[in-house]
C-alpha cells in the first residue's frame, strides 16, 4: 500500500501496488470528501489541503495543512471488515505567536 495526500481534492488516496515493479492495480479514497474542504471526523472525514502523509504500519498521519492539524487515521483489517477511522492527533498551531500547543 502507498498513501498519498491529494491536496487539491482534499483527499487521502490509497494506492495498491503489485508485483516486483510495483504496478498500480487500484487507486481509492482512504479518507476525505472529494472537493469539500473541512475538518470533520464524521464518516470519511474532511481535510483542508492535506500536504503530507506518514505511515507507521498501523496508522496514517496526515499534515492537514489548511486546518493546522496533524490528523491520525487508524487503518485496520480484520477477517471480515476493512476500514479506517480518522481523528485529530492533538497538535494545533496557535493563532497568535509561534510554536505549537
Amino acid at each position: 500500500m502507498l498513501y498519498v495526500a491529494d491536496t487539491n481534492n482534499h483527499l487521502i488516496r490509497q494506492i495498491t501496488l503489485s508485483g516486483v515493479g510495483g504496478t498500480v492495480t487500484a487507486v481509492s479514497t482512504l479518507a476525505g470528501t472529494a472537493s469539500i474542504a473541512g475538518s470533520s471526523n464524521v464518516g470519511a472525514g474532511t481535510f483542508s489541503g492535506p500536504k503530507g502523509v506518514a505511515f507507521d504500519g498501523t496508522n496514517v498521519y496526515v499534515a492537514d495543512t489548511g486546518n493546522h492539524l496533524i490528523r491520525k487515521i487508524v487503518v485496520f483489517r480484520s477477517d471480515s471488515v476493512d476500514g479506517c477511522r480518522s481523528r485529530h492527533f492533538g497538535i494545533r498551531k496557535r493563532r497568535r505567536g509561534s510554536g505549537f500547543v
